[in-house]
């Protein structure tokens, strides 16, 4: 027992000199502490000193370890405006959205600032005028859904680089395979592209679109918008296999009317797969009506005092040859070598050859009603000595406007000219050689005419248009209401009234009413219309009762895009006065009726109807 107390009393012994060694060496190290802290206060200024004139001799980091990302850069094209300047500090771009604008500052002691670079300013693309090419990398300015929707939006190597206004964001560009430049590719369904054109006339057009395809699935169609209405859609066109994505050739679209002035035409894509270059724009060419040679010489005499003057060849040509290229017939040739599209063609090296007899004549259809001023023949070595050249309506009954009893071969230039029509021929009736009759060039001058059908402003009258119950076909012809007013049309004077509705409270289902007149064309032809209008639609209609407004020729309807109907108003509204232009295809000679009016697609009371208002009816013939 005395022995365990004794072993307890040396380790408590032991403990305690244990905890008291502890203290002293805390003591110690307190006493170190407060020496240096001493020491630091009296060194402060010349640490702090020194320090402070390393970093500031210390390189700046590089902004690319600042996090910095610079603004892109690229080279702009000619067609677009070199002076322009971006208030932006850095611009970032990526393959699935717009440009992006960020300020990026550095940490620590250092700052970054990106300096402001050019933003390309879309200038130059478009209009283009036509007939020519337009291609497919040009079209207009103005971004998402103005000049495109681009579904893809993946780019391609020259969609942010010469389109660098729009960034890869915008349609897909690879450099082309086909000569040069940029080609439109990666394209998916519901994306357009539109382009800026300038027609020097009103008249139907051919489209030859250059595309590429390894298969048969694209379908696009194209569409014409002019002055902010639609005035033709195509139906989708087939694309076929040109034998590979790099194999080109070339599609015809052809009798698309464009109105003179500036028109939109938009490229829709229905189904992608394939690739376009270019398209190219030329005047479409009448097909041609053989006709039989005449037996006899016409009897018909001038009607226009003109003269002829002999030219060396290659040296005359007309201002404006409305022949060139346009379809062409003869009475004869003298071998398959030598075609009547030789004449019409602009060279100077080929050339229509007839028959060795009399008589014979080389006719030109251009394409439409034109006033003719002036004739050019360049003739060779086989001459007309005894020639006429005559005019037509029709094709068939022909007019002379120039006679020539003694030609001498080489360039006449007949001059003086004052004629209407749409076929022109040389009428020759005895040769200058024993050979036939040749020539180089057929050229005939002039300029297009378009025929006036209806030009109505009602400030008078009704200028011959009807109104009808029931005009579209309703069968509720109880329920509509037409007559003139004098003060509520576009200029504030005559115009065209219809009402639909507003009778009895019956549920009715249908209900129309319009204005029609008949008009005449002598030849076949597209027209084109132009009109104002405006719906107002009572506020008792429901959201399901809709008021809409129809033109039509005939039974066709032209609408905006995709409808048959003007506008449509549903549950009350007023449209104001707004233009409406349209074109039709190609109207056989003879009668048609044009049809404007107003349809209530249901009604439940008396309060529900509608109001159509019509004025500025302008319909002519398309040359």
């Amino acid at each position: 027992m005395f022995k365990k107390l004794f072993a307890a009393q040396k380790l408590l012994l032991s403990k305690r000199e244990f905890g008291q060694g502890l203290v002293e060496y805390a003591l110690i190290l307190g006493l170190a502490a407060l020496v240096i802290i001493a020491i630091v206060n009296i060194l402060e200024p010349s640490i702090g000193d020194v320090f402070s004139r390393l970093v500031h001799q210390a390189p700046v980091a590089p902004p690319s370890l600042l996090s910095y990302t610079p603004a892109p850069t690229y080279t702009p094209t000619p067609t677009l405006d070199p002076a322009a300047t971006s208030t932006a500090t850095a611009t970032s771009t990526s393959a699935s959205g717009p440009p992006s604008t960020s300020t990026t500052t550095a940490t620590a002691t250092a700052t970054s600032t990106a300096t402001p670079t050019a933003t390309a300013v879309c200038t130059g693309f478009g209009p283009y005028n036509v007939p020519g090419r337009v291609e497919a990398e040009n079209f207009m300015c103005g971004g998402p859904e103005v000049a495109f929707v681009d579904s893809s939006a993946d780019g391609g190597f020259g969609s942010g680089i010469y389109r660098a206004d729009v960034t890869i964001a915008g349609p897909d560009l690879y450099n082309s395979t086909d000569g040069g430049g940029y080609q439109l590719g990666t394209l998916v369904p519901n994306e357009w592209v539109q382009y800026r054109v300038n027609a020097a006339e009103s008249r139907l057009y051919d489209f030859s679109v250059r595309v590429a395809s390894p298969g048969t699935s694209g379908h696009f169609r194209l569409a014409i918008y002019h002055n902010g209405s639609l005035l033709y859609t195509t139906s989708s066109i087939n694309v076929p296999n040109t034998g590979g994505a790099a194999s080109w050739n070339n599609l015809l679209v052809s009798s698309v009317p464009l109105l003179a002035g500036e028109s939109i035409v938009r490229f829709l894509v229905d189904n992608g797969g394939f690739n376009v270059n270019y398209f190219d724009i030329s005047i479409t060419q009448a097909t041609p009506t053989p006709t039989s040679p005449p037996t006899q010489t016409p009897t018909a005499t001038a009607t226009a005092t003109a003269t002829a003057t002999n030219t060396p060849a290659a040296v005359y040509t007309c201002s404006n040859n409305l022949a060139l290229n346009r379809s062409v017939t003869s009475s004869s040739m003298e071998n398959s070598g030598l075609p009547p599209s030789n004449a019409v063609d602009g060279s100077d090296s080929t050339r229509w050859s007839s028959a060795f007899s009399d008589p014979q004549w080389i006719r030109v259809d251009l394409g439409g009603m034109a006033t003719v001023t002036e004739v050019g023949l360049n003739w060779e070595t086989a001459y007309g000595r005894v020639y006429q050249i005559q005019i037509s309506n029709d094709d068939s009954n022909w007019t002379t406007i120039y006679s020539n009893s003694n030609g001498d071969g080489g360039w006449d230039k007949i001059t003086g000219l004052n004629a209407n029509g749409r076929y022109v021929r040389m009428y020759g009736t005895q040769r200058g050689t024993g050979w036939g009759y040749s020539l180089y060039e057929f050229q005939v001058c002039g300029t297009f005419a378009t025929v006036e059908l209806i030009n109505a402003n009602f400030n008078s009258g009704t200028n011959s248009f009807n109104y009808a119950d029931d005009v579209l076909g309703t069968n509720q012809p109880a329920y509509a209401d037409g007559w003139r007013t004098t003060n509520s049309g576009y200029s504030g004077t005559g115009g065209l009234y219809v009402k639909v509705g507003n009778v009895n409270n019956n549920d009715i289902n249908g209900m129309s009413g319009g204005w029609q007149r008949t008009f005449t064309l002598n030849n076949a032809s597209a027209i084109t219309g132009q009109l104002q209008y405006r719906l107002v639609a009572s506020n008792s209609l429901e959201s399901n009762e809709c008021g809409r407004v129809y033109v039509a020729i005939d039974s066709t309807t032209y609408g905006q895009t995709g409808q048959s109907y003007v506008v449509q108003i549903c549950d009350g509204g007023d449209s104001g006065w707004e233009p409406f232009t349209f074109v039709t295809n190609s109207l056989s000679p003879g009668n048609h009726t044009i049809t404007i009016g107003g349809y209530l697609t249901s009604k439940t009371n008396s309060n529900e109807y509608i109001e159509v208002y019509f004025d500025e009816v302008v319909v002519q013939t398309l040359p």
